[in-house]
């Protein structure tokens, strides 16, 4: 047996001080029936307590410790609790060669592409994720798997193992590794991350990069380093001239782009393709179990209302002639029941502790740890929909769009309007984010529907409609103005900063100018860049409003 909130069992102090109250007062009746009638039953101060009294008072002592353990919530027993997990199957391939050690930044390539690639990680949460390093050979330092911990740890000592490769650079034969680790995967998404500063050896990465794309497998890269670059650590001058080592961004952007959806990123934002990663479709990839204590306060909240039932129908004398009556009386026992029921409310669940702490987790910005709350705060009382609820907000925070929207449809139905508008708010901000424009606009619209008052609502339910009919029409001319919800004439819903309005008119120029230029038939690269502003245009379109805090039992917000 353990207790969810020991503290608690302190009260059961209470039971000793009442059993010690109870022997005083029946003392101070037999001192005063001494005193005013002497020779009366129970007047001796040698005789006994009363039988009735006794059992009477037992009851309420044995109440009030039976009470300090239920408020102490004990929990008896486990359950085995199954959580589907779904994700894309990743492999890092993390480039340690000797080049990395180069101080072009600081504090060298690698010490920043291993910050970058941890932070990667911890934001790939429920995906599958393998390890593989290289320089002049590759090697796996890692399966696939969930478990982030170890793989942290074995990406932060990636400098220590440097000494289990052959010196050099091969990006083909990392390519190739990873390509073995993803072997038998059956998810629908299957990357490769390459993280390196784009220096090759062996020249045949293009090759190992097209042949990862005829099997389906989406390539990212990121580079580290700088045109300038910098000295090569350990390597002799050659004739008295340092041997410098200088990023390869070409290499690695054709490489990304030898897969459909493959992108290049700069070293300091590997971390950010997380967000697109999260938005690919998904699969499932193992059935996490959780072993979780089960709570017993209903017993010992149960045996106290039992105990005080029974001391409230024994009357303390001639007990045989009342207990009738006391029958009679059992309207009093209600109100006993109704204490036991506060008592109970007051044992708060396991779920709304959970929701407690992923509340506090959402407010200081641990939103993994959040979602791992509320999570369980879910499989603990599946018809909740607070738990679905928010953990739609944390996944939205973690750029898992897709897991978000389906997250908050699992809330549904919510009685309260209100709530039930809010839900849906954020329900079209996750399709907008995900480029599910018409999900989205049918999200907006049964939010306005719920809540007519809603400006923000109203605003991206225009947005989205103004997108919609850009998607449809093609781009139109930089800067045209567009009707808000309210009829008057705003540019990007009114809310948007000079700088974003330039920025959003530099994008549709750009997109103009490379469709305008292409003949007839886009080729990869052109359709690729096209797609890519797209994109980016769409992710300067400010959505109105913001998510409210996760709720808890006690004030719940949708």
């Amino acid at each position: 047996m353990s207790f969810e909130s020991p503290v608690y069992l302190a009260l059961a102090l209470l039971a000793p001080v009442a059993a010690f109250a109870y022997l005083a007062l029946a003392r101070w009746r037999r001192e005063a029936a001494a005193r005013f009638a002497p020779g009366r039953p129970g007047s001796d101060l040698g005789a006994p307590p009363n039988a009735v009294r006794m059992l009477k008072a037992s009851l309420i002592v044995v109440a009030v410790l039976l009470l300090a353990v239920a408020l102490a919530r004990p929990r008896i027993g486990e359950e085995h609790v199954v959580i589907e997990q779904e994700g894309a199957d990743v492999v890092i391939a993390l480039d340690v060669s000797r080049s990395m050690l180069a101080k072009d930044i600081a504090p060298n390539r690698l010490a920043r592409a291993v910050e970058q690639t941890s932070l990667l990680v911890e934001r790939l949460r429920g995906h599958r994720v393998g390890l593989v390093i290289f320089a002049g050979t590759a090697l796996v330092r890692s399966p696939l798997t969930t478990d982030t911990a170890p793989l942290l740890a074995v990406i932060a000592a990636a400098a220590e193992d440097q000494a289990l490769v052959e010196p050099g650079s091969d990006i083909g034969d990392a390519v190739r590794t990873a390509m073995r680790v993803l072997q038998g995967s059956d998810a629908e998404s299957r990357l490769i991350v390459l993280v390196s500063d784009g220096e090759d050896h062996e020249g045949d990465a293009l090759a190992a990069a097209n042949a990862a794309a005829g099997q389906g497998v989406v390539l990212y890269t990121s580079g580290f380093g700088t045109l300038a670059g910098a000295a090569v650590p350990g390597e002799e001058p050659i004739d008295g001239v340092p041997v410098v080592t200088r990023i390869n961004e070409n290499l690695l952007r054709r490489v990304a782009a030898a897969s459909p959806g493959g992108r290049y990123a700069a070293g300091d934002q590997l971390a950010e393709q997380a967000t697109e990663i999260n938005s690919l479709q998904r699969s499932s990839l193992a059935e996490e179990r959780q072993v979780l204590p089960i709570e017993r306060f209903q017993w010992f909240a149960l045996a106290v209302l039992a105990l005080l039932v029974v001391e409230g129908l024994l009357p303390e004398r001639g007990w045989r002639l009342r207990l009738l009556a006391r029958v009679r009386q059992l309207g009093g026992v209600v109100g006993l029941f109704s204490l036991a029921l506060v008592v109970s409310a007051a044992c708060s669940s396991a779920a709304d502790d959970l929701i407690a702490d992923g509340t506090d987790a959402y407010e200081r910005g641990d939103y993994a740890e959040a979602l791992e709350a509320f999570r369980r705060a879910a499989a603990d009382d599946p018809g909740r929909p607070e738990p679905h609820y928010n953990a739609g907000i944390a996944l939205h925070q973690l750029g898992e769009y897709e897991l978000a929207a389906s997250e908050t449809v699992r809330s549904f139905p919510i009685d309260d309007p209100t709530d039930a508008a809010n839900a849906y708010y954020n329900l079209g901000s996750h399709y907008v984010l995900l480029g599910q424009l018409d999900d989205a606009f049918s999200a907006f619209r049964q939010s306005l529907l719920l809540d007519p008052n809603d400006r923000d609502a109203k605003r991206n339910l225009e947005l989205v409609r103004l997108l919609m009919l850009e998607q449809a029409t093609a781009v139109g001319p930089p800067g045209d103005e567009q009707p808000d919800a309210d009829g008057d004439s705003e540019e990007s819903g009114g809310e948007t900063s000079a700088g974003g309005e330039a920025r959003q008119n530099a994008l549709r120029q750009e997109l103009q100018s490379a469709l305008a230029g292409a003949e007839d038939e886009l080729t990869v690269a052109e359709a690729l860049r096209a797609l890519e502003l797209a994109q980016e245009l769409n992710s300067t379109l400010p959505l109105a409003g913001q998510f409210g805090r996760p709720s808890s039992s006690d004030s719940p917000t949708y």
